[in-house]
């Protein structure tokens, strides 16, 4: 007495590559729980960068992906830091001046410096990762 299994390689398929398919349907579901937990790590100034990071899905070559993050072009500076905490690891100077102007938040006057140390990283993207997990 033998036992025959025969796999249902369409149904797999299904299941596996579907964009509304169970897999699909849980990596969404993770994607949103890292969503949520970004928004919350994540440093709020005017809000916009938070309201900003969205879950996208897509078809994958391995399948169905989510994408946690956010089109804003100021959000890696955050979450990798500037000047001497980022990834050049350089205090900010002035490229065609002497000086730096800016008016600090709160103050009325502007500021002029020969250089600034630059931002801490807020990686609020990496720190999310492991609400993936549940």
């Amino acid at each position: 007495m033998g036992v025959t299994h025969r796999l249902d390689q369409a149904a797999l398929n299904a299941m596996l590559r579907s964009p509304s398919g169970p897999v699909a349907r849980d990596i969404l579901r993770r994607g949103r729980r890292v969503q949520a937990q970004a928004k919350r790590l994540c440093p709020v100034d005017d809000g916009l960068l938070r309201s900003k990071i969205d879950v996208e899905m897509y078809a994958g070559p391995q399948g169905p992906t989510a994408r946690i993050g956010t089109n804003l072009d100021y959000a890696e500076a955050v979450h990798e830091g500037t000047g001497i905490y980022g990834p050049k690891g350089t205090p900010i100077r002035p490229k065609r001046k002497r000086f730096l102007v800016f008016t600090p938040r709160g103050a009325s006057e502007p500021v002029f410096v020969r250089q600034v140390k630059g931002m801490r990283p807020r990686p609020f993207l990496k720190d999310a990762l492991p609400a993936a997990r549940g």
